[in-house]
């Protein structure tokens, strides 16, 4: 029997058939050589086209946010740094920028970020937890007077209530009006008599309470008075309105009126609790959550 016949251009020749100069051993360093310089020009040539588009990718690092910068400009900056990305001009933002019809957020609190304070802290609240926020808020103002002598205006406390910590933000007419929140929703009692609470418990502290919650000093509206920023979630907020209208069977947008006007003096509705915990970290806040 014959040996199967080879093929010449699937397999290379054996060195020892041959002299090394042989015509095929020539032919078989020769494609080897020239594979080789193939594979070499075509790595360069990706490498190149990589590097050049990469060259095309790169944006420039956005500009640092200071404390008072407004929600505006913080937009703008966004849109100059996409404008560059996209290869428009750089600083171009027209096509970024808001309009003054979608500005209708109250922003001034965050120009209380930078307007001196040497101490900042935020405390994220998505529970009410028996008024953890605000006795947290309260040690801030205590130890750092104790341990610096820090004045109130030295400290910048943000104080974020969301979720279902939104009863907290409310005033005392709103717990009477609808006195399941204290009894069925909060399940908190009032600080003076200990039955199911028809107010506010976080407000008009005093001592002699035995059934407070909170510090004489350490009330909402008390930390309020002491420079504390208070946000509330709109999110949460209109959530909760919505819970009272379906339990009571009024409009929605009613009970949200009511809730609205009712909202502890000094506290600000803002988008989300979610970013009213990241501006007030862009405004040199630090973190803790309040649970």
């Amino acid at each position: 029997m014959l040996p199967p016949a080879r093929d010449a251009r699937a397999t290379p020749p054996d060195p020892s058939d041959g002299a090394a100069g042989s015509p095929a051993r020539r032919r078989f360093i020769g494609q080897l050589v020239g594979g080789a310089a193939a594979a070499a020009a075509a790595t360069a040539a990706a490498a190149c086209a990589r590097a050049q588009a990469g060259a095309r990718a790169v944006v420039p690092a956005p500009a640092p946010i200071s404390p008072g910068t407004s929600g505006a400009a913080v937009a703008g900056m966004a849109g100059s740094a996409a404008g560059g990305a996209s290869g428009g001009t750089p600083g171009d933002t027209s096509a970024m920028r808001p309009g003054a019809a979608h500005h209708e957020w109250d922003l001034s609190w965050t120009e209380r970020l930078g307007s001196g304070a040497t101490h900042k802290q935020v405390f994220d609240a998505p529970e009410i937890a028996d008024g953890t926020v605000l006795h947290q808020a309260r040690m801030f103002f205590v130890n750092y007077k104790e341990v610096y002598n820090a004045s109130e205006s030295d400290l910048r406390a943000v104080l974020v209530i969301r979720h279902h910590g939104i009863p907290m933000v409310l005033g005392d007419e709103v717990w009477a009006h609808y006195p399941f929140i204290g009894k069925k929703i909060t399940k908190l009692k009032d600080p003076t008599t200990g039955d199911w609470t028809r107010r506010n418990p976080f407000l008009h502290a005093k001592a002699g309470d035995s059934h407070a919650l909170v510090w004489p000093d350490g009330g909402l509206d008390s930390l309020i008075g002491r420079g504390a920023i208070v946000l509330a979630c709109n999110l949460a907020f209109n959530g909760f309105a919505t819970r009272i209208a379906d339990r009571t069977k009024q409009r929605k947008e009613t009970v949200q009126d009511e809730l609205k006007a009712a909202l502890v003096p000094g506290v600000t509705l803002v988008p989300s609790g979610i970013f009213g915990v990241i501006r007030a970290e862009q405004g040199g806040c630090a973190y803790i959550r309040a649970t």
